[in-house]
């Protein structure tokens, strides 16, 4: 069926040809996952992550969404659009043709080719809570409509149900829960919602996830400066052969023939000294990536480590600081209560 068509009579509109990515992952164990898996969480820095005044996301804590697409209002005055899940600041939009290709048989497969990801200005709302009024027909009565849509149909695949049955890692992320709170929000029961939302809450390491967010942004405005470099060099190789094919056809000196012959040989020798060109500028992009990705995990150590040594030295600071602080007492109470016996002999 038509679920761009369905959504937009209810005032949301949904791209299908885009894929968001964000660069928050809060879990190095799961590191190796394309940027295109969200994370959304308190590292993203982006404080409307979770609507706080919806009942349903106000206590989340953590959600994680597959290659999930975004949602607009498309501006029915009809329909009211609240955003209820948003991803982080550092995120953007991939082309959903770069990350599948049609196999023989016309079916959809994932392919992770490397792709360029230049972060947006934008934050995309990846859920979202529509309410309004739906015209019955051609009559004038109307009905209330109530939607929660998501982004997102895996976010409530079987994984996340076995995960939170069975703890699997360590990982306890919020996707059932967000699903049951929707649920009940929908059925207009709200009776379980707090109890359901209520978990242990972590203290994370701000200062280490602010310091990663940053050095992942700057390692993401290499990345995007080192590609702008390799096709500028290769625009310019490409318009050098234009120029000399160019200049060889405009000759007045030489036939049709040899002009042929001097422009395919010309062709062959400058698309050979391309390829090298381009084998050489697509190496050194990809060295000063790596350069770059190896700073800041570099830099990420030296700020764990960091906190790790202070977490070591400084609880027995306050313990020595308190034990000289009683020492020097003792010892004062003792030169007193020499001093007075003395006095008390005389």
């Amino acid at each position: 069926g038509d679920i761009q068509g369905l959504l937009r009579d209810f005032g949301i509109n949904w791209s299908i040809s885009q894929i968001v990515w964000d660069q928050y992952n809060p879990h190095p164990d799961l590191s190796h996952l394309p940027s295109e898996v969200v994370f959304v969480g308190a590292g993203n820095e982006n404080p409307d992550r979770f609507n706080q005044e919806a009942i349903n996301t106000a206590q989340l804590q953590e959600l994680i969404l597959l290659f999930s697409g975004y949602l607009q209002p498309s501006g029915s005055a009809d329909y009211t659009f609240t955003p209820l899940v948003q991803s982080g600041r550092i995120s953007g939009l991939v082309p959903y043709s770069q990350m599948v290709q049609r196999n023989f048989f016309g079916g959809a497969q994932l392919v992770m080719r490397k792709t360029l990801r230049r972060p947006s200005r934008s934050m995309y709302t990846l859920a979202a809570y529509i309410e309004g009024k739906n015209a019955e027909g051609d009559s004038t009565a109307s009905s209330s409509v109530n939607l929660m849509v998501v982004a997102d149909v895996d976010f409530i695949s079987q994984q996340f149900f076995d995960i939170r049955r069975l703890g699997v890692g360590g990982f306890n992320f919020d996707n059932v829960t967000f699903f049951l709170n929707s649920m009940d929000v929908l059925m207009d029961d709200e009776s379980f919602i707090n109890l359901r939302s209520k978990r242990v809450k972590y203290r994370t390491l701000e200062t280490v996830e602010a310091q990663t967010l940053a050095y992942t942004q700057q390692r993401v405005q290499d990345e995007d400066q080192a590609e702008r470099e390799a096709q500028q060099a290769l625009e310019e190789a490409r318009s050098r052969l234009t120029v000399r094919v160019n200049e060889v056809r405009q000759r007045t000196d030489l036939d049709e023939q040899t002009k042929q012959i001097m422009v395919r040989n010309l062709e062959e020798v400058e698309n050979r000294r391309f390829e090298t060109l381009k084998t050489n500028i697509e190496t050194e992009k990809e060295a000063k990536i790596q350069a770059s990705k190896e700073n800041m995990e570099q830099q990420i150590r030296l700020i764990q480590n960091t906190i790790k040594n202070l977490a070591a030295l400084m609880p027995p600071i306050p313990v020595f600081v308190l034990g000289v602080f009683i020492f020097i007492r003792r010892r004062q109470r003792e030169k007193d209560a020499a001093v007075a016996a003395r006095r008390l002999r005389n």
